[in-house]
């Protein structure tokens, strides 16, 4: 199940509803689907989407909200391209952006097309960053087990680290069965998947930094924003490159200041330590060791991978 938060501000829509129960739809016939609604949206037919909305979804905005804000939003944009689908189980979750490049949406469809959740938001891209690629070539820091990119890619929409120039590039990876993260009591750290699970060296380096001792925060529940990256290793390569790895279980990380590691070396276990949400790998590569005024750098990865929200990964 996704938790999501909504809100509305002038000129533009970015609300998320919560995926949830909701009655299912007997009749889909005429139904806006993933394929139409681009259209469906730019000829301001406000009133089919609303219909199919969820239950939840409809409590957080009126219809007539809707139409104002989907026709500020709209404005100068003749269409829409398909950017990606992600199945999350319960829902697929489409994205689209605008051929103004300078907005998106996201939209989640369930099996019978109630559409749990949306978002429309400007979005901003930075080629020339884009394409200063570390000097270094970089190993996931992860096992062989599968890992799911939750965020990663090279705008707001499938990456929220874009916003931000000092982990523009950061991957967070999660590990997904059935279109889920968890089994069990969503607010109890062992029953995410990834939790506990190993976190590699992604290139050799000499540890320059580690933060082992913060507790791991409830999931969904807590967060601690005083430390953002929470337990992390910092480890420093080539070329004035320093790999960022972040949210590390209480005490499991393997690796001490100053000592020299290999690639696919043990550092520690993922964890949900820090400013999260749920248990995840983060990493990111970085100009400078002072990560907070840094500039993250796009990884250049082995066999040329590019990670992006929605794909499966595999390390060694």
């Amino acid at each position: 199940m996704m938790k999501r938060a909504g809100a509305m501000t002038a000129g533009t829509l970015i609300f998320l509803a919560a995926c949830g129960d909701h009655e299912q739809q007997t009749d889909t016939s005429g139904a806006v689907t993933p394929d139409t609604f681009p259209d469906t949206v730019l000829a301001g037919e406000t009133d089919r989407i609303y219909s199919q909305m969820s239950s939840n979804f409809q409590e957080q905005i009126s219809e007539d909200e809707l139409d104002n804000l989907t026709d500020n939003f709209i404005r100068g944009i003749e269409s829409f391209e398909h950017y990606t689908e992600t199945d999350f189980g319960e829902s697929a979750e489409h994205i689209w952006i605008s051929d103004t490049r300078d907005r998106g949406m996201t939209a989640h469809f369930s099996e019978d097309l109630t559409i749990e959740g949306m978002v429309f938001t400007p979005v901003t891209f930075h080629p020339d960053a884009d394409e200063n690629w570390t000097e270094n070539t970089y190993a996931l820091p992860i096992g062989e087990d599968e890992w799911f990119v939750l965020w990663g890619g090279t705008n707001e929409l499938v990456n929220y680290h874009y916003a931000f120039e000092n982990q523009r590039y950061a991957l967070d990876l999660i590990v997904m069965n059935d279109g889920a993260s968890f089994e069990g009591d969503p607010e109890e750290n062992d029953s995410y998947f990834a939790f506990g699970l190993e976190v590699k060296a992604p290139l050799e380096g000499e540890v320059i930094r580690v933060e082992n001792d913060l507790p791991d925060q409830t999931p969904g529940v807590e967060k601690d924003p005083e430390n953002l990256l929470g337990n992390y290793v910092m480890i420093e390569h080539e070329h004035g490159e320093y790999s960022v790895l972040a949210h590390f279980k209480q005490d499991s990380i393997t690796v001490a200041e100053g000592e020299h590691v290999e690639t696919g070396d043990l550092i520690g276990l993922t964890g949900n330590s820090g400013n999260t949400t749920e248990p995840h790998i983060h990493f990111h590569v970085a100009d400078s060791p002072n990560w907070e005024t840094a500039t993250s750098l796009p990884i250049a990865f082995e066999n040329g991978l590019d990670p992006v929200r929605g794909d499966t990964v595999t390390g060694e």
